[in-house]
């Protein structure tokens, strides 16, 4: 039927139906693109160069309440809300432009044919897509995480399972880590005045303290959670993308999978020799599975934000986008101390208290019982820190608890100098940043005379023999023992620096994918021989 109304208006309605597709297609586009533009910048300006894998393990992980605070707002409406907004004005501008020639009777059929809007407008898309695609892509390093993907070098051929050896001279564990402790900050050509003043004259030379000359954050660290494992599992936190295609790592957020779980870490071994665990940290212990990664290392007491809440602290001792004050976390911290050392006397057992300090977190925020006397008031907040810090060891030495308590006081990561953070112009550049620590070892320890330029990797193997028990060549993870003057030739130590650096940068993938499935174990739970 040739004259058919029906048939005739189908061409029709399949030209609407793709115009109005493209035009979805298109907006599309354009707010995909707009949202990876604004990540991009977003995490230029806020964490600076950071890697695929702390993308998924712990950016995705920030959280209103004690987690970053108002970072997650600023995320959400950046990156979910103001490009939609941008999108829908745009659609709306052009609907509207279209009605107003519609109205005035525009007939310029340059400016009216369809194909040239298309063109012009899918160009324009497309243009939004790449830009937003490649700004993301360099934010994040996704060449270099494709580039370690074609690495001939494996973790698995450098790392070494623990071999306790004895334990007879186990003694108790302090270890504190100080946020953004930067050794840096000591300079007074630089700064204000020397930051970490108040702890460094409790921690002389001369009353028996060492120090690791030197300590270097390993390539690829550089935030809290990769400081924590890579001090106490002896790797560098990657695989997350090996744990997601297990699928470990949806488990992970749900909290039904092991952090690490194929990995044994300092936690473990000292649970092992009967050690009890404790980790308190001014914090949410969620933020960034903290809590699940503990939990899944022998820590068996791990006290946070939501803790100190419930105990009744003051709210003027948190600050809103992180948590609780120094102040008070180191006064919480001589009280689980004093608990803990009674229970050891009484028992026997040792213990290993770890304290993770929160004051010196970006952005600045000043309490009230800090008082500022330089310009630039990070210099005074990370003083002030430092002096509570400085308080607690106090604490220890009026107890007599430094008679048999090892203590490790260092930073979990160097100082961000991402734009806007403090202290960005003296190290943005700076040729030698290395990370503040101290060790104590009770009974004449400071003997030892302790590897200059280790990194945070060799501090496992160090912390173990801190605590006292005997490790096989002075070896665990990838690191070596700062307490060992020689480097076995075939540890990950003894190669050369270029080497070394593309070894922690290889995707690794077969490790890693043992090192987050708890059932697959790169190795045997540390025993004595």
């Amino acid at each position: 039927m040739p004259n058919d109304p029906a048939r005739a208006r189908i061409p029709h309605v399949a030209r609407r139906s793709g115009a109005i597709l493209g035009r979805i297609t298109l907006f599309l586009l354009v707010w995909i693109g707009l949202a990876l533009l604004i990540a991009a910048a977003m995490i230029r300006l806020l964490w600076g160069e950071i890697t695929v894998g702390q993308v998924l393990l712990n950016l995705v992980s920030v959280e209103t309440d004690g987690g970053g605070g108002a970072l997650v707002w600023v995320g959400v409406l950046g990156i979910g809300v103001l490009p939609l907004v941008i999108t829908a004005g745009i659609a709306l501008s052009v609907r509207f432009r279209r009605r107003i020639r519609r109205l005035r009777g525009d007939h310029d059929r340059a400016w009216r044919s369809p194909w040239l809007m298309r063109a012009v407008a899918s160009a324009a898309a497309a243009s939004t897509v790449v830009l937003g695609t490649a700004s993301f892509a360099t934010a994040v390093g996704l060449a270099d995480h494709i580039n370690a993907g074609n690495s001939e070098y494996d973790l698995s051929d450098h790392y070494l399972q623990p071999r306790i050896t004895g334990d007879e001279q186990k003694r108790n564990v302090v270890l504190i880590y100080l946020e953004a402790g930067e050794a840096t900050l000591e300079d007074e050509a630089l700064f204000e005045k020397d930051a970490f003043a108040p702890l460094k004259d409790v921690t002389t030379a001369d009353a028996g303290w060492q120090s690791v000359e030197d300590l270097r954050q390993y390539e690829g660290g550089g935030w809290t959670m990769s400081g924590l494992t890579s001090t106490q599992c002896g790797i560098p936190l990657a695989g997350a993308t090996s744990a997601a295609s297990s699928g470990a790592l949806g488990e992970l957020r749900e909290g039904d999978e092991a952090y690490l779980g194929g990995t044994t870490c300092l936690g473990d071994v000292l649970d092992d020799h009967g050690y009890t665990n404790v980790f308190l940290g001014g914090a949410s212990s969620s933020f960034a599975e903290k809590d699940n990664f503990l939990a899944s290392h022998g820590y068996t007491q791990i006290k946070g934000l939501a803790d100190w809440r419930a105990a009744g602290e003051s709210a003027s001792s948190f600050r809103s986008d992180w948590g609780l004050s120094d102040q008070r976390l180191m006064a919480r911290a001589k009280d689980e101390l004093d608990e803990l050392h009674a229970d050891s006397v009484r028992t026997g057992a040792p213990f290993n208290l770890s304290v993770l300090t929160l004051d010196t977190h970006e952005p600045v925020h000043v309490f009230d019982y800090c008082d500022v006397d330089t310009q630039d008031q990070a210099t005074s907040v990370f003083s002030c820190s430092m002096a509570q810090v400085a308080g607690f060891v106090e604490h220890m030495e009026e107890q007599g608890y430094l008679e048999d308590t090892a203590v490790v006081i260092m930073g979990d990561h160097l100082k961000p100098v991402n734009t806007g953070d403090a202290f960005q112009e003296q190290l943005e550049d700076h040729p030698d940043r290395s990370i503040f620590n101290r060790i104590w070892i009770p009974g004449g320890g400071a003997d030892a005379t302790l590897r200059k330029g280790v990194d945070q990797l060799s501090m496992y193997p160090t912390l173990l023999e801190v605590a006292g028990l005997t490790l096989s060549d002075g070896q665990a993870g990838v690191g070596v023992s700062a307490f060992s003057s020689q480097v076995p030739e075939d540890s990950a130590q003894s190669l050369s620096p270029a080497v070394y650096s593309e070894l922690l940068r290889s995707r690794s993938s077969e490790f890693y994918s043992e090192a987050w499935d708890d059932a697959a174990t790169p190795g045997s739970p540390s025993t004595l021989d």
